[in-house]
């Protein structure tokens, strides 16, 4: 890290650029998860959550 005062704030930066893009990817990465359990909230909103989709319907044929 590297602290940069500015006025009365300090600015901070990731110093190795490697880290840096290595933070920006992670922060960026949506994980979708599929744990084979059918949703258990009745009101859930979440999409494609509680409808099949169309690769688990060709995986059942």
């Amino acid at each position: 890290m590297v602290a940069t005062p500015e006025g009365r704030q300090t600015r901070y930066e990731i110093a190795d650029p490697h880290v840096t893009r290595a933070i920006t990817l992670l922060v960026n990465t949506v994980l979708a998860v599929d744990d084979g359990e059918a949703c258990t909230d009745e009101k859930c909103d979440v999409p494609l959550c509680c409808a099949p989709t169309d690769r688990a319907m060709e995986e059942i044929r």
